[in-house]
């Protein structure tokens, strides 16, 4: 079984704030739908087209971590924003923290495996706000 989450965390969170902003989607190979998560929601889950997902999750392991991981020195930019993008898959987990992200600034930075990750991310944020997640993520 597959697993991507992403969230934000501010260092400066509205105080009305108490839930986690952000989505899950989770996926296996035997089952025929995939599982999409809203975090903002106290257990609140619903099937979801099993396609789009599966597709993430090979682009995902397209992505050349170590990469990301060298060019996101590059950027010093830090403003108390955070992405995290957290990928399970069956033992296996990653966690990524992108400090205030900005296709803008990974572009002038150079910073192309970056900039792949985080269009990944923006469709993936796209595709549950259209399953009716609460979620905008904006990294121009």
């Amino acid at each position: 079984m597959a697993q991507i989450t992403v969230k934000i965390e501010s260092a400066f969170p509205p105080q009305e704030q108490y839930n986690e902003c952000g989505f899950t989607l989770s996926f296996s190979e035997s089952e025929d739908e995939a599982v999409l998560f809203d975090l903002s929601q106290d257990f609140c889950s619903k099937l979801v087209p099993k396609e789009p997902v599966a597709a993430f999750v090979e682009e995902i392991c397209k992505i050349d971590f170590q990469k990301l991981l060298w060019e996101d020195e590059k950027i010093q930019y830090a403003d108390g924003f955070y992405i995290i993008v957290e990928i399970s898959n069956n033992s296996r987990d990653l966690t990524l923290e992108l400090n205030n992200p900005s296709m803008k600034n990974y572009k002038f930075g150079g910073c192309t495996e970056s900039c792949k990750f985080l269009e990944l991310v923006q469709k993936m944020s796209a595709f549950a706000k259209k399953q009716g997640v609460d979620f905008e993520l904006n990294v121009e």
